[in-house]
């Protein structure tokens, strides 16, 4: 009996860790949506990491396409030999 009132604080504490923690993110949250300023700075980086991202990809896209150019020339000269 002893033992499962013991467990039971522990549950107790935990939900009441759980709940502080819960409400700890609702209030960062919302200082988060009242700073203007900051959800511009997030976007802007966000935008800047899309835009470095796609401009990696065009370039990975085309270094494949340049690699496909240079094994169909290795495959005609195998052809030719």
């Amino acid at each position: 009996n002893g033992s499962i009132s013991v467990e039971a604080a522990v549950d107790t504490e935990s939900e009441a860790d759980k709940m502080e923690n819960i409400f700890m993110k609702i209030v960062d949250y919302l200082h988060r949506v009242n700073d203007h300023e900051a959800i511009m700075r997030r976007y802007a980086k966000r935008s800047e990491i899309l835009d470095k991202l796609e401009a990696d990809m065009k370039m990975s896209k085309m270094n494949s396409e340049e690699s496909e150019k240079q094994i169909a020339r290795l495959e005609e000269r195998r052809k030719r030999d």
